[in-house]
């Protein structure tokens, strides 16, 4: 069996490995997938049961189902929770909940590292909201909810969602409600946030087990890109005759390598890359003209070399 069909058959090996695209949803649509204020205002609307979605404080006692301790704590807020509150130092709590006897402090993170000024956060907290021996909850919640910070309490997306979903389940007039669908809808977007993070553990060991063979795709693959640039070179240069010519390879492009040919001088740039889609792959050529360069290009007699 030759190199090529051994690499064969570890990627038909390799595709029950693949990662699985999650099912898309209207905030995935709408491009709203790594903004935190919009989830964190959704999640303001549904964590208090007086606001118009009519699903009472399932959301919000998911919450405290993971949170610990949360099952000692009153199931329901005195006011609707506060957005964006300023410190003294000008820095903005993401979502404060306030209760009979406590407050919590939410950090709403998606797809940054937790760098906030928890400080600051906390000296507000311990200023304006303790009273009357009130307990301060501080929950750093994250697709993946890992907290390094002391006194944070770290909740991932998935375990809020499963929460509150075991809490959907006992509403008895769903199917009348418009908000019991797009709070599903809602919730299937928090899952599709964390797919980075969840992962089997056989998905681990395959790709442990395999990087001698990971490895030498890659170095096939690069190999392979190699040849179709001096290809392309051989082609195109002698068509170009004393302009300035480069060719380029982006490997990094997402569908398949991109090859970027900068000739006539900048005017001109042909853009030739493989459009992957499933296991069909189809060459495409763009060719962008850059008018302000077009002077460049110019014969003595002035007809332009394009």
């Amino acid at each position: 069996m030759s190199e090529i069909d051994i690499e064969k058959k570890f990627l038909e090996n390799a595709k029950k490995h693949f990662p699985i695209k999650k099912p898309r949803n209207i905030f995935s649509l709408m491009k709203l997938d790594h903004y935190e204020n919009p989830i964190t205002d959704l999640l303001e609307f549904f964590l208090y049961d007086k606001n118009d979605h009519g699903l009472g404080n399932v959301f919000f006692q998911g919450f405290l189902d993971c949170i610990p301790n949360g099952d000692t704590l009153p199931g329901e807020l005195i006011c609707k929770p506060q957005r964006e509150v300023s410190t003294e130092d000008g820095k903005r709590i993401d979502l404060i909940l306030s209760g009979a006897d406590f407050s919590i402090i939410i950090e709403n993170k998606i797809r940054h590292s937790a760098v906030n000024p928890f400080k600051s956060y906390v000296e507000y907290a311990e200023k304006y909201l303790i009273e009357d021996g009130k307990n301060i909850i501080y929950v750093l919640l994250s697709p993946g909810g890992q907290s390094e910070k002391k006194n944070w309490i770290g909740l991932s997306y998935p375990k809020l969602v499963s929460a509150i979903r075991k809490r959907l389940l006992a509403i008895s007039s769903k199917e009348e409600n418009k908000w019991y669908m797009f709070s599903e809808e809602f919730l299937n977007h928090l899952a599709s946030l964390t797919e980075k993070y969840e992962m089997q553990d056989e998905n681990k060991d395959f790709v442990f087990s395999n990087l001698a063979n990971i490895r030498k795709l890659e170095r096939l693959k690069k190999n392979v890109y190699n040849i179709y640039e001096r290809d392309i070179s051989e082609k195109i240069f002698p068509l170009l005759q004393d302009f300035k010519k480069k060719v380029s390879c982006k490997t990094s492009w997402p569908n398949g390598p991109r090859w970027e040919i900068e000739s006539w001088n900048g005017a001109v740039k042909v853009i030739l890359y493989y459009k992957s889609v499933g296991n069909n792959v189809t060459p495409q050529i763009r060719i962008y003209v850059y008018k302000i360069n077009i002077e460049k290009c110019k014969k003595e007699d002035g007809q332009i070399l394009l």
